[in-house]
């Protein structure tokens, strides 16, 4: 079993993935772009694809299981813990 760690990193990477997958598909299917600005381009084409697969993955999550976990990278959410008390007092001080 994953650690919540390596869940949260699948499930932001692997939608990232999905969009610059996307974004490459698009530049060899014949979408042409200048020179002088293809880099931003390509990077917010990146950018919205990895949106629209991670939302497509939140939003089918709990009736295409299998698909979120495709699109995702998992289809368990990471749990987050508060951090645990230590005992100690912080030391900083307001005037």
């Amino acid at each position: 079993m994953l650690s919540d760690l390596a869940v949260a990193y699948l499930r932001t990477y692997v939608p990232i993935i999905w969009g610059a997958v996307a974004a490459y598909l698009a530049t060899r299917l014949g979408v042409v772009v200048d020179e002088a600005s293809s880099a931003g381009v390509i990077a917010v084409a990146t950018s919205v694809c990895g949106a629209v697969v991670y939302a497509t993955g939140r939003a089918v999550a709990r009736r295409v299981p299998w698909l979120s976990g495709l699109l995702l990278g998992s289809t368990r959410q990471p749990t987050y813990r508060p951090p645990a008390a230590t005992g100690r007092v912080s030391s900083y001080r307001v005037d």
